[in-house]
């Protein structure tokens, strides 16, 4: 009867010394130029809390526009909230009511510091026609959000631009 399968001549299975030594060489590698990337993950938690934000901007515009009323987004808050301010023509009026997030949004795991150059701080309020307002009224110039991580690094640059409120 024939055995099917296979056969070694020297009855010895196993890596010779050069299969070995090249799978070290490539395990060496990989761990020099991966793993300093996984060290630090508040990097990519400040990039997505930053492209959260971006995000929950444009859809406080969008909101605004479809809903036809001035809308103010709290960045600030934790979480952030959105509200109407109804037929208001300035952002400070009172909230008439609360939007919903969207259902994608989810916080941050770490930490992140959000910081601008508005004149109310973490609020930005958007017009029936999606134009951008602050505390002092329509924007006059482009505004800026920064995302820093836990080390006070600036992560990402949010601008809004003051004619169109254009986000990005």
């Amino acid at each position: 009867m024939r055995r099917t399968g296979l056969i070694r001549r020297g009855g010895r299975s196993g890596f010779t010394l050069i299969e070995l030594i090249t799978i070290m060489i490539v395990v060496g590698i990989l761990a020099v130029v991966v793993l300093p990337r996984f060290a630090n993950l508040n990097d990519f938690e400040a990039v997505g809390a930053a492209d959260q934000l971006n995000s929950l901007i444009q859809y406080a515009r969008e909101t605004a526009v479809a809903q036809r009323r001035m809308v103010r987004l709290d960045f600030a808050a934790d979480p952030p909230t959105l509200c109407q301010l109804g037929t208001a023509t300035t952002c400070s009026a009172a909230c008439i009511s609360t939007v919903a997030l969207p259902a994608s949004y989810h916080q941050a795991k770490t930490p992140v510091t959000v910081t601008d150059n508005l004149a109310t701080t973490g609020q930005i309020c958007f017009d029936a026609l999606g134009r951008p307002y602050d505390s002092s009224g329509l924007l006059s110039a482009p505004k800026t959000v920064s995302v820093k991580d836990q080390t006070g690094a600036t992560a990402e640059t949010i601008t809004v631009e003051n004619e169109t409120g254009y986000v990005h």
